[in-house]
């Protein structure tokens, strides 16, 4: 059989009628033999990128099946110079996540992007991306805020899912949020708390206190970020602060119920709080059943319930009305819930260590 391959070949396989012979390697190819012949009669090219290496393949019933380095299954067909049909995802865990319209959106540690239609399909994002991980994401139109360890904020165009401007901060993004129908976003590094709209950073203060959370309000009157202090530290819109709540521990998660009237904020001690905005008092405690560190929460829409996800792979939905009642879900995530976000008042997603997002349906 001829050298067709211009480097290592990693993985060989059998048609099923032992008539053909597939084999991948790592020049990006997949290459298609005649075995009566002993020639090649198909190649599929993947690519340049070392990402693009296929690792492995397999002949499945009549579907031969190669696998990329980055995880990539491409269904090939023995007549085709390009896969017939791709499935991507995360390989990685995933860090970040949000909601746009009915799709969603996750970021990972590797600094990956994927939009999510409802079909389950999915599209990464194009253009000069994150360099590392990606720790936050909000939604605001169709831009896409995205901050990471890479010391930068991102904002991305829904429409046509490729990254725009990019503005660099002096450390590392820890979290982002913007009102969905408004003009600018909140992000938060241990430094400084930093307002920042398309076209560039707006203005920035120090957080002495170590800005480990940020929340906007719907109507962006209120800023609310969570401290190292243990503080939850409230901003007007010009990023002067106007109070500051007491905690028990790190600030790590704040979130502005829709209706905004409420605040609720998590801390490294467990503590789920809700806090009247007008009153500036706590008005719910005692949610603490969660035994790791609480990594996101997120309100429904009407207000009425918070979700909750946690390094203990546990997820529990509050209710305001009912505050001595809850819903849990033991292991919702393996190794670590990571994020939590409501597709609709009775539809929950969760993404986390496991590398997947998966969709609950919440019966009250």
């Amino acid at each position: 059989m001829p050298a067709a391959h211009k480097g290592s070949v990693y993985s060989l396989c059998w048609s099923p009628d032992s008539k053909m012979m597939l084999s991948v390697g790592a020049d990006k190819q997949a290459i298609f033999w005649d075995m009566t012949t002993k020639q090649p009669v198909n190649t599929v090219n993947f690519g340049t990128s070392a990402d693009q290496m296929q690792m492995a393949c397999v002949w499945v019933n009549k579907t031969p099946i190669s696998l990329s380095l980055d995880g990539t299954i491409s269904y090939l067909s023995e007549s085709e110079a390009q896969p017939v049909k791709v499935i991507k995802g995360h390989n990685k865990f995933i860090t970040a996540m949000t909601v746009y319209k009915d799709n969603i959106i996750t970021a990972s540690f590797d600094a990956r992007l994927f939009f999510w239609n409802q079909d389950g399909t999915n599209q990464s994002f194009t253009g000069s991306g994150h360099t590392n991980q990606i720790s936050t994401v909000a939604v605001q139109g169709d831009k896409l805020y995205t901050g990471g360890m890479d010391n930068s904020i991102r904002v991305s165009d829904l429409t046509k899912k490729e990254y725009a401007n990019s503005f660099s901060t002096e450390n590392p993004v820890v979290s982002i949020d913007a009102s969905v129908s408004g003009t600018f976003a909140i992000a938060a590094t241990k430094a400084e708390v930093i307002k920042v709209n398309p076209s560039g950073i707006v203005s920035k203060v120090p957080a002495a206190y170590g800005a480990l959370s940020a929340a906007v309000s719907l109507d962006e009157k209120l800023i609310a970020i969570g401290g190292s202090d243990k503080k939850v530290h409230l901003l007007s819109a010009d990023l002067k602060e106007t109070a500051a709540f007491e905690c028990m521990g790190e600030v790590v998660c704040v979130k502005f119920s829709p209706d905004g009237k409420l605040l609720a904020s998590a801390d490294s001690s467990r503590n789920i709080f809700i806090w009247d905005i007008a009153a500036k008092k706590k008005i719910i405690e005692g949610w603490q059943f969660h035994n790791a560190k609480i990594n996101s929460i997120a309100w429904t829409s009407d207000s009425k319930h918070l979700a909750s996800g946690s390094l203990d792979g546990f997820l529990y939905v509050w209710s305001i009305d009912t505050p001595d009642k809850r819903i849990s879900v033991m292991n919702a995530g393996i190794g670590g819930i990571n994020a939590v976000a409501w597709l609709n008042d009775t539809t929950l997603v969760t993404a986390g260590q496991d590398c997947a997002f998966k969709t609950w349906t919440i019966k009250y």
